[in-house]
């Protein structure tokens, strides 16, 4: 019996020291990670805390068991303030009372540093399936509010600049607009196969057909086959040479024989700015001047260029 019972006291010590070696593995693993780790027993006792943990917690005076409470060994902040977060609140307590938990508004005060963390908590059970430890994992997450609090500042220069560019395109539609209306010439957009893509300004020219039923059609619909044939030649002119062409036309209503120039100018990829005028006044006031497209009256007023 004697040499059973020494066998099974060797046999415990091998088994003891088995654990203290499996213990201390553990220990430097935790130790090693970039996390703090603590955990508490069912009081909420603290019972171990790993090396960035102690750092963090700013717990290196103490003893490697602490052996202390939550509201002494996690004092803890609420983000972005001097208010103590509540214990209850805190993602260990959760864990001590059988649930998960995590936040990421905690703040850890120490003397001359402040460090937001994020904690992730969860409960260990004994085959009872009562809390036997809960488990924290927290790290510094110091770096990812600095880069939420740039991104943040970033997003606001961005809508305020958004708004800001807004407010001045919206400014700068209504000038035009302003000016468009001021100018006295029918504007039109025009692509180089003939089709109306905008009229931009009617000004005081009178139009052959609704503006609304021109935009997107070809010119050949709603102008007479000479007329469009001639704008035709003057918008492949255009293109051709990149130079502005200037023409001038007539034709008879029923107010009588109507004057008009046209000028058309290159103003994109296989695209004209036709700028008509109505000269009818100016004919008017030269008495006896035929109208020819290559002739100019001395009293006409000049036509603006708007390239």
């Amino acid at each position: 019996m004697a040499a059973q019972l020494q066998g099974s006291l060797a046999d415990l010590e091998n088994l003891n020291q088995a654990l203290q070696r499996s213990e201390r593995r553990w220990r430097q693993f935790l130790d090693g990670i970039p996390l703090g780790i603590t955990v508490y027993d069912r009081q909420g006792r603290m019972v171990f805390a790993s090396e960035e943990a102690r750092v963090m917690l700013e717990l290196e005076d103490l003893p490697s068991t602490p052996n202390t409470g939550v509201e002494d060994t996690f004092v803890a902040y609420r983000a972005n303030s001097n208010e103590r977060y509540p214990v209850e609140r805190l993602p260990i307590t959760q864990a001590l009372l059988g649930q998960k938990g995590w936040a990421d508004d905690i703040e850890l005060h120490g003397i001359d540093r402040v460090i937001p963390i994020e904690m992730a908590t969860t409960p260990i059970f004994d085959s009872k399936g009562q809390v036997e430890y809960a488990i924290a994992a927290f790290q510094d997450i110091t770096t990812r509010k600095q880069a939420q609090q740039v991104l943040a500042k970033h997003t606001q220069i961005l809508e305020q600049t958004v708004t800001e560019r807004t407010a001045a395109l919206v400014q700068a539609q209504r000038t035009q607009r302003a000016i468009l209306d001021a100018i006295p010439d029918l504007l039109i957009r025009c692509s180089g196969d003939g089709i109306y893509l905008d009229i931009m300004s009617s000004g005081n020219v009178e139009l052959l057909a609704d503006s609304n039923l021109q935009i997107g059609r070809h010119i050949s619909s709603f102008l007479p086959a000479a007329m469009a044939d001639e704008r035709l030649h003057h918008i492949r002119r255009t293109l051709e040479t990149g130079q502005p062409q200037i023409y001038e036309y007539d034709f008879e209503t029923s107010q009588g024989k109507h004057y008009e120039e046209a000028r058309i100018v290159p103003s994109g990829n296989n695209e004209v700015l036709i700028i008509v005028r109505d000269i009818t006044q100016t004919h008017r006031g030269c008495p006896g001047r035929p109208a020819a497209v290559s002739t100019k009256c001395d009293r006409q007023y000049p036509l603006p260029d708007y390239r």
